[in-house]
């Protein structure tokens, strides 16, 4: 067994047999060189592994029961409402900063007080999700996760020798505006 196929209702994943990577495989470190972000603060916790994606496009009072129920240290991605990164920062959760928004000294010494990065990026939160959601983990780790479009096609040896099957195909094309 080379691998397992485990289906979701989104796609298929392919799962190498060595078994599902270890959550502490995705560092910050690798999300910031795989995304491009900055680090506005925090750079001495990029180290630390990627916790749950919690996306802070709502109210305060759903941002907080996000965070809370995520878990581990969750990365919060959130756009320029001041009130949401201020929410996210006080909860001691990562934090992406999307288009470019600017982003106050106290909520920066915030996040260095409580262990947390604070990345910027240049991006959209939509644009982002979508770079975080293409198949792969956040390292960029080819084959451990791809999707089911680039491995699952019919083999070549499938109809191998099928004289049949050539000669339609070569002598009257399956479809074919003269075709009767």
């Amino acid at each position: 067994a080379k691998g397992l196929i485990i289906t979701r209702p989104r796609g298929s994943v392919r799962i190498s047999a060595g078994g599902t990577p270890a959550p502490g495989d995705f560092t910050l470190t690798a999300l910031i060189r795989q995304l491009g972000l900055t680090v506005l603060a925090g750079e001495p916790f990029t180290g630390e592994p990627v916790g749950p994606v919690v996306l802070g496009d709502g109210d305060v009072d759903q941002l907080r029961r996000s965070i809370k129920g995520a878990g581990k240290k969750p990365l919060c991605i959130v756009g320029g409402r001041p009130e949401i990164i201020q929410a996210a920062v006080s909860l001691g959760a990562n934090v992406i900063v999307t288009g470019g928004a600017a982003v106050d000294n106290f909520q920066l010494t915030m996040a260095a007080g409580r262990q947390s990065c604070i990345l910027s990026s240049a991006q959209d939160s939509y644009t982002l999700l979508n770079r975080l959601s293409v198949g792969r983990p956040p390292g960029g780790r080819e084959g451990v996760c791809d999707t089911a479009g680039n491995w699952m096609r019919t083999p070549m040896y499938l109809y191998y020798n099928d004289i049949a099957a050539d000669l339609h195909n070569l002598y009257r094309p399956v479809l074919s505006q003269f075709s009767k």
